[in-house]
């Protein structure tokens, strides 16, 4: 890549961890006149944004406003590239959701969009997402992958809750769970059950991979 592009794939994510969705469309229009196709874009240039984005989530110098307006940005950019998923006959499908008394999405949402970059078949559920509604999830939609996202401590013992019910309901084999949030820890993990657990959205992806063994099925490079 010439040097002239990366000076443009850091500033691409420079304006999203800034907020500036517009500069970031603008940026992107350059390097496609400049001959980069949009899957190069996304690997140089928006993918280490949302590294940046996924870290400085639990970072307590940055706050929740200025989170959501990069975040913002990012999907601006995602949306504003013409990549369509290639699912494989073997990609893994994970039902994702913030659990009850929760609300909070971003988290969730930056795994979201982590997971559909390495060809994850992602259903969102949403926040504030019950015990009752997982299990019918996966009853109907038959993932092989749980996601749970608690971004509160008094939330994440709901987690806990949605895998006692799973048990009562000869569900938990049906599939593997991971969880994460900012509070969650892998000790908190291990204590309720889950399969394993990410430490942001870079993570999950790697953690999923381990579970099934398998060597992630993206059409980008593995991120790093």
């Amino acid at each position: 890549m010439e040097h002239q592009d990366q000076l443009i794939c850091r500033s691409i994510t420079q304006a999203v961890l800034s907020g500036l969705a517009q500069e970031v469309i603008n940026l992107i229009n350059r390097l496609r006149e400049k001959g980069m196709n949009d899957q190069q874009i996304l690997l140089e240039g928006l993918t280490p944004a949302l590294k940046g984005l996924s870290e400085r989530y639990c970072d307590a110098d940055y706050s929740v406003p200025h989170i959501i307006v990069a975040s913002r940005a990012a999907s601006a950019g995602l949306a504003h590239l013409k990549i369509s998923p290639n699912y494989k006959k073997n990609s893994k499908t994970i039902l994702l959701g913030t659990v009850k008394n929760d609300f909070h999405s971003l988290s969730k949402d930056l795994v979201s969009l982590v997971l559909e970059c390495h060809n994850f078949k992602v259903i969102d559920l949403g926040v504030n997402v019950s015990a009752a509604q997982f299990m019918d999830g996966i009853k109907e939609l038959k993932p092989e992958i749980l996601g749970m996202s608690a971004l509160l401590t008094s939330s994440m013992g709901e987690m806990a809750y949605v895998i006692n019910a799973l048990h009562k309901n000869n569900l938990r084999h049906a599939v593997k769970i991971i969880v994460g949030g900012c509070p969650v820890t892998k000790a908190f993990a291990e204590s309720i059950g889950a399969d394993t657990y990410a430490e942001n959205a870079q993570d999950a992806p790697k953690k999923i991979d381990l579970l099934f063994n398998t060597k992630l099925k993206s059409f980008l490079e593995p991120l790093s």
